[in-house]
């Protein structure tokens, strides 16, 4: 008789507890846009109207693919909890870009999870500028040729400098990618006639090459993640998206997903341009006054909050759909404990004790002790 391990069939502690945790993200979110709309009149940055419809799109997707796929109810009514309050948010919205973007398919789709492939890592480099301070993250839609898939009005000149990314590195490199991945949802017919290859063999090898820059970053920092800096934050969650929309596996870490929970501020919500105040479990510690003068006009960085969110819905993903055939990337399975993280059931408290025996797992009756 063949065995077959309790996580395929239960949904288990620290699965159901990440769970939680992302969800409970979502909520500061949104905790946190509120906040914004209450100071500014419901007008939001196009950052933050970008994030909310990409959400309400993907977790529209979510509910749709996984509702029936034996895990608890709890869960998909917290998730359509979530996506009602993003959806309510954007109808007060009222601008021209409102309006082309919640008609645009911003979301990712559901590609078949796979690994990049070491053979297709480039010798050569763009790294004269890799010791030098790097650039800021742009957001996508304030450069032309985002706008120029959104609009469907593609210009060679752009197309030709996105689509062109052999030996970049870091930002450039993920930027690129991101480009690859709205064309290809949204210019298909263009991308497809234009290209020299399948967009899946240029992804392939651009995420090939991504993903050895951050995996050589993270074993460097491996225990000072939680202290990177902004560029340094936003340039890594970017190269998450990047791939992990894509379905390259090796973004599923749950140290790195521990790392991006724990950047999230505690009570406003949002992540900030500093990470929070007091992380004693990661040895840092600071002014408890400082920290209570904190307000989001100073605090709040919607550019690394985009980037949040964008990874917190790839992280979803892997929970709700673990990497079965690849069970070294299922998060839920991996070795190490998430210990306690700043902002946790701040927004919203699930009581994911029940998602564990809904599914059926009676037998892991001792709850995981989260680490104070």
């Amino acid at each position: 008789m063949s065995v077959i391990a309790p996580s395929i069939v239960f949904f288990t502690w620290q699965q159901a507890r990440l769970v939680a945790l992302i969800l409970n993200a979502f909520s500061g979110y949104l905790f946190h846009i509120d906040s914004l709309t209450t100071q500014k009149n419901n007008t939001l940055p196009n950052e933050h109207l970008l994030t909310l419809i990409t959400m309400e799109q993907q977790l529209t997707k979510f509910r749709e693919k996984y509702k029936n796929n034996g895990y608890s109810g709890e869960i998909y009514a917290g998730i359509e909890e979530i996506q009602e309050k993003a959806k309510n948010i954007i109808q007060l919205q009222n601008s021209t870009l409102k309006n082309i973007l919640i008609t645009t398919k911003l979301y990712f789709d559901f590609p078949e999870y796979k690994v990049t492939d070491e053979r297709l890592r480039w010798t050569v480099k763009d790294l004269e500028n890799r010791n030098q301070v790097s650039k800021a993250w742009k957001f996508w839609l304030d450069d032309k040729c985002f706008l120029e898939l959104i609009y469907s009005n593609i210009t060679s000149s752009c197309f030709k400098a996105k689509t062109t990314f052999k030996g970049t590195i870091g930002l450039e490199l993920s930027e690129h990618l991101q480009y690859f991945h709205y064309g290809a949802n949204l210019q298909t017919p263009y991308f497809d006639s234009n290209l020299e290859r399948p967009v899946e063999e240029d992804t392939l090898e651009a995420c090939s090459n991504l993903i050895d820059e951050i995996d050589s970053y993270k074993k460097k920092h491996y225990k000072s993640l939680i202290k990177l800096n902004k560029k340094e934050r936003d340039q890594f969650m970017a190269s998450i998206v990047a791939c992990g929309q894509l379905g390259f596996l090796e973004v599923s870490d749950l140290t790195i997903l521990s790392t991006l929970l724990s950047w999230q501020h505690p009570t406003l919500g949002c992540f900030a341009l500093e990470i929070p105040e007091n992380l004693p479990n990661y040895g840092l510690s600071r002014n408890r006054g400082l920290g209570e003068q904190t307000t989001t006009k100073t605090a709040c960085s919607a550019q690394s909050t985009l980037l949040a969110m964008h990874s917190f819905l790839i992280y979803l993903r892997l929970l709700l759909e673990p990497p079965y055939k690849y069970r070294e990337y299922h998060l839920a399975d991996q070795a190490g404990t998430i210990g306690t993280i700043p902002a946790e059931d701040r927004f919203k408290a699930f009581e994911y004790i029940k998602w564990v025996m809904d599914s059926g797992n009676f037998h892991c009756i001792i709850k995981i002790q989260k680490y104070e």
